[in-house]
């Protein structure tokens, strides 16, 4: 069809960016061009008497007005040898310029800088032809459907000779420069008219500093359910212009925004583009696993330099907000059946991806400031960037780089970066001790618990309460529980989530339970704190306090 060699052929995996309603597949074709001082055109004869004028946008029409049938010229990009491809690229509805780069795995500067785009690339004109530098053919060789066999190649010459090719009605074609292999996108897109060419000198420009997109991490996020792909006006309008007073929060990875986004309220984090790994690792998991514990993500959006990720909107924000000092902000403290119901719904997201999803996930930066509140105080589990995939043989573990958050972090994880399922049980141990105390992962002890004025870990002020099962430690319990509980709680329920707790954080991980073995426990103690709380409706007065914490 081609007449290339089928190595030449390349699947586009990036399914994500593809239109939802398309049933179609891209692909990528690799062709030789050559580009002279005075065009930047490639020849290409077609085995049609009267072929189409419109190769996705990609034919120059001025030039084709004055060539013999059969024949037709095509927009050709060149550049210095600094990106050894370029991607010929019809721009579709809602591209932009960080899109682009994400998309193929380069740098948005040298985008712009390539194709003379002025302002921030927000807003790119359907049709245009834009020409992508990349250092390594995109798509996936693998797979090649049947019918794309070609037959012998020949080079293309300029000046009248003709290279006999195929080339059915809606393909795209793209070509690089100076003798270099050249990138075509067909067989899937719409069909656009090119509005503009390029037929200037090239521009040198540098290879580009920032970390470029991981195509291998793109091509995962294939066969899963699409999010929404939102406009930057859209996002800028829902948050009014990201106004201090709708901002929820600020972490690591981007500060999160209070918006109303097509009649929805919704939650939105604001990221540079140089987290676009976490931004992708995101997208890849929550539009793979759904749960009712686990927040949804509902869309993405991106404009110049800025990523946005577009979630469901947690009304009693994160359990972190609720749990610290809650009447210094206001917040009515949480009761203790609403703390073990939320316990239990982290415990139920957490065992969801490592246990019953079709690819497991390791979630590494569980915390309280990670689990969020619905406006039924039922917890979802959030903040999947720092997620990992645990391949098929990796069961036993996998060696990462160490990320998450100090005073949550498994020692095993510390030590040499070996990270488990057994390491997320850490971290939701020390959520546990949070819920238990009120008190944050790494704080100043109360005075009366023995200890120096350094700050401590929440996990020795427990697990020194913990030392023996006598009523002395159960006194030593009732010591670091939360006093905003006001001693409204089970003592044997409490003692149960203390035990639970410090068998998550044991040293060693084969010593700690899994999350199915967690849920268990916890569902025996939310059914033991119900009962608990029913006898409790004669007393009105602390019945109506314990109903207004749930």
């Amino acid at each position: 069809m081609f007449d290339v060699w089928p190595p030449a052929i390349a699947i586009d995996n990036n399914t994500m960016f593809a239109p939802s309603s398309s049933n179609q597949t891209s692909i990528f074709v690799k062709i030789t061009c050559g580009c002279s001082s005075s065009s930047r055109l490639y020849g290409y004869t077609v085995r049609i008497p009267s072929p189409p004028r419109d190769f996705q946008g990609l034919e120059w029409k001025e030039a084709q007005n004055n060539t013999a049938p059969g024949y037709s010229w095509l927009l050709c990009g060149c550049s210095s040898n600094t990106y050894p491809y370029l991607v010929s690229h019809v721009v579709q509805n809602k591209d932009t310029l960080a899109l682009l780069a994400l998309r193929y795995g380069t740098n948005g500067s040298d985008i712009s800088q390539l194709n003379h785009i002025d302002g921030n690339g927000a807003f790119l004109a359907s049709g245009v032809v834009y020409y992508i530098p990349v250092t390594t053919p995109p798509g996936s060789t693998e797979a090649i459907a049947p019918g794309l066999d070609g037959g012998a190649q020949e080079q293309p010459v300029f000046g009248g000779k003709r290279r006999k090719s195929r080339l059915p009605l809606g393909a795209v074609v793209g070509i690089a420069g100076s003798g270099a292999l050249v990138i075509a996108l067909a067989l899937g897109c719409a069909i656009y008219s090119a509005r503009r060419c390029f037929l200037r000198e090239p521009k040198e420009f540098p290879v580009a500093k920032t970390p470029a997109f991981s195509k291998e991490l793109m091509s995962k996020v294939t066969n899963v359910e699409k999010p929404l792909v939102f406009s930057y006006e859209e996002i800028e309008a829902a948050t009014d212009c990201f106004k201090e007073s709708k901002k929820l929060g600020q972490g690591a990875y981007g500060s999160v925004f209070h918006g109303n986004l097509r009649n929805q309220e919704v939650a939105v984090k604001r990221m540079k583009a140089t987290k676009a790994k976490e931004f992708m690792v995101e997208i890849q998991v929550l539009c793979k696993a759904h749960h009712f514990n686990l927040v949804e993500l509902i869309g993405y959006a991106s404009c110049d330099e800025e990523l946005f990720l577009v979630y469901e909107f947690a009304e009693n924000r994160s359990l972190s907000d609720r749990l610290h000092e809650p009447l210094s902000k206001g917040y009515t403290p949480l009761s203790w059946v609403t703390r073990v119901q939320i316990a239990l719904d982290a415990a139920r997201g957490l065992e969801y991806i490592h246990d019953h999803t079709k690819q497991h996930y390791l979630h590494r930066d569980i915390k309280s400031s990670n689990i969020l509140l619905d406006g039924s105080f039922r917890a979802k589990i959030a903040d999947f960037g720092l997620a990992k995939l645990i391949e098929q043989g990796e069961e036993n573990g996998i060696l990462t780089r160490i990320v998450g958050t100090f005073g949550y972090l498994a020692p095993e994880y510390m030590r040499n970066g070996h990270a488990t399922t057994k390491s997320d049980v850490y971290s939701f141990g020390v959520v546990l001790f949070e819920l238990i105390t009120g008190q944050e992962a790494i704080s100043k002890s109360r005075l009366h618990i023995p200890s120096t004025p350094e700050r401590r870990s929440l996990i020795s002020v427990m697990l020194s309460a913990l030392k023996d099962a006598t009523p002395v430690s159960i006194g030593r319990l009732r010591d670091v529980a939360d006093p905003t509980l006001d001693n409204t709680y089970p003592s044997e329920c409490l003692h149960k989530v203390s035990v639970l707790g410090k068998q998550c954080v044991e040293e060693d991980p084969l010593l700690r339970p899994d999350m199915k073995q967690v849920v268990f426990t916890l569902s025996h103690v939310l059914f033991n704190s119900i009962e608990w709380e029913a006898t409790l409706a004669g007393n009105s007065q602390v019945f109506s306090g314990i109903m207004q914490g749930r």
